[in-house]
């Protein structure tokens, strides 16, 4: 039995072999890169919202100010004197027993001077500890999309409420914790940026074709000799089980759903900061 091997056309994917029979509805299409599809949606897709023009996907340049208070502040008022207290004077022998504690709780350090040294002279100092805590609220804002599954759209119904004037509250004070709200009356439809509104993409595994090259004769037909192979049916191609054929898969953004919702989301961030500081005075 005589075999000729089969000449494919770089653009006919899929096809070259006669025996071939494609999936229906199969996609083809040159290969595909890695990255396919802009990766961040373009700036057309979003709208300009009054009190949030600033705002970007990705949450970039989206940190917002407090306002100004409307009422004037009331001024601290300063907290009650320190009492002037001086600790006890201490023997020379506690002295030296708490220079040795101290020698013996570092790695490298001798007892030597602690039992052997000399003390000349010895002077009471008053330490403060200060700690400050502080609590603050930073709030910031992004564009962000969400399949659209007939969720309420809202945009230009009426102006969206400023992002101070957005409720929130911590659960606990002092302690971190972050809050996500989206935005009333931002909302809005838009095709799905990455797959074009048209719900799927060319599959990456097989460029598009809904097949690819059978990996047991490689794209021949045949084995050894005149053996048919069995794997691919003499046909030299397999279906692309990744797309089952069809050449192309579901967005992963859009979930095949074509459009999306973009909505701007409200970032409410609790941070608690801690500095302590020790300051000595000479006691005289």
């Amino acid at each position: 039995m005589e075999h000729q091997h089969i000449l494919r056309q770089p653009n006919n994917y899929g096809i070259g072999n006669p025996g071939y029979v494609p999936a229906a509805n199969a996609m083809f299409a040159p290969p595909v890169s890695e990255s396919q599809g802009p990766s961040a949606p373009p700036a057309s897709m979003f709208d300009s919202m009054p009190g949030y023009e600033g705002t970007v996907a990705g949450g970039a340049g989206g940190f917002l100010p407090p306002p100004m208070p409307t009422h004037p502040v009331p001024q601290p008022q300063p907290g009650p004197e320190q009492p002037q207290w001086n600790i006890p004077s201490i023997s020379e022998n506690t002295a030296r027993e708490a220079f040795a504690l101290f020698a013996s709780s570092k790695c490298c350090y001798s007892s030597a001077p602690a039992k052997d040294g000399v003390i000349t002279n010895m002077e009471a100092f008053n330490t403060y500890r200060y700690r400050l805590e502080t609590f603050t609220e930073v709030r910031s804002t992004e564009w962000s999309h969400e399949p659209y599954n007939g969720q309420p759209v809202d945009a230009f119904i009426q102006s969206p409420p400023g992002p101070w004037d957005i409720p929130a509250k911590s659960n606990n004070y002092f302690m971190n914790s972050k809050q996500i709200i989206k935005v009333p009356y931002t909302s809005s439809v838009k095709n799905c940026h990455v797959c074009v509104g048209m719900g799927r993409k060319p599959c990456k595994q097989c460029a598009g074709a809904g097949n690819k090259v059978c990996w047991v004769c490689n794209g021949s037909g045949f084995r050894h000799g005149d053996d048919r192979c069995h794997h691919c049916n003499g046909r030299g191609r397999e279906n692309c089980n990744h797309c089952h054929g069809q050449g192309s898969t579901q967005c992963d953004t859009c979930h095949g759903k074509q459009q999306l919702l973009v909505y701007i989301n409200l970032t409410v961030k609790w941070c608690c900061f801690l500095n302590i500081v020790y300051m000595s005075r000479v006691s005289y």
